[in-house]
């Protein structure tokens, strides 16, 4: 005698890990991709950063100016602008 759940689930069970399975590894992809998007940016800001250090700038003043610039580009974002 088989239990009345484990009759019914036994069939849906195969498909719902499917589809477990394809909503991580759209999670994944998302989160890698985030990822990327965020070394690509920091990467472009350490050699700003350097360029500014080079030149002679305070470390207040190149954190102030990043500050800004992620303020402004926050601003953009929730506008719809970038």
């Amino acid at each position: 005698m088989i239990p009345l759940q484990a009759g019914l689930a036994t069939d849906d069970r195969r498909e719902l890990m499917i589809t477990w399975g394809a909503v991580v590894l759209v999670l994944l992809i998302g989160c890698v991709n985030i990822a990327g998007l965020l070394l690509a940016r920091s990467g472009a800001r350490a050699r700003e950063i350097a360029t500014r250090m080079a030149l002679g700038g305070s470390r207040g003043a190149i954190v102030a100016s990043t500050a800004d610039r992620e303020r402004a580009a926050r601003g953009g974002r929730r506008h719809g602008l970038a």
